[in-house]
């Protein structure tokens, strides 16, 4: 998960979603992100 976190931050877009979710950006709990945009991205990667 750390390789994606790290993907996810090298993107173009991690400053506007940065912006728009803050810190909460990467919180997960049981297995799932709570910001749809990274939990799709994390299903995607995953893949």
């Amino acid at each position: 998960m750390e390789e994606f976190i790290n993907w996810v931050q090298q993107s173009p877009c991690y400053t506007t979603l940065i912006f728009s979710h803050g810190e909460r950006l990467f919180i997960h709990e049981n297995g799932v992100f709570r910001v749809m945009a990274i939990q799709l991205a994390w299903e995607a990667w995953q893949k």
